[in-house]
């Protein structure tokens, strides 16, 4: 009488199979530190920080809504600097900044804050202002 039998093997090998790939897609070491929000955004979902706003990338997305703005409502405004930005992955990007501009067809005028958000798709080229809303920061 054999004591081998091939579908007790099979199946032996099938429950390791099963719990190696269980132990290596959870985890078992545990003492991973997990940071909430994630240090890099997931494929879609909220805004995230951006690490660095002086990005030149940042200021020709403001450069962009600044002169759309100023052709729309015949303006003279000119970026003065980025105070705040976001960005959002959706189909393209959602960019989320505060800016601080001056008019500068008005003589006496101090900075104004505006919160700007523009859409880029740099596979279909297509880059739209959203939003240009004035805003007040409060300083605390």
């Amino acid at each position: 009488m054999s004591i081998y039998c091939p579908n007790c093997l099979l199946l032996v090998l099938t429950a390791l199979l099963y719990l190696f790939v269980a132990i290596t897609a959870f985890g078992v070491g545990g003492g991973e530190e997990h940071l909430y929000p994630p240090k890099y955004p997931p494929l879609r979902g909220g805004y995230f920080p951006f690490d660095n706003l002086n990005d030149p990338r940042l200021r020709e997305i403001a450069e962009f809504a600044i002169s759309k703005y100023n052709k729309i409502h015949d303006q003279k405004l000119v970026l003065q600097k980025l105070v705040h930005g976001q960005f959002q992955i959706v189909e393209g990007t959602n960019y989320k900044l505060v800016i601080s501009v001056l008019n500068s067809s008005k003589v006496f005028s101090g900075p104004i804050n505006y919160e700007i958000i523009v859409f880029e798709n740099l596979w279909r080229t297509i880059k739209e202002l959203k939003s240009f809303v004035r805003v007040q920061i409060n300083k605390t």
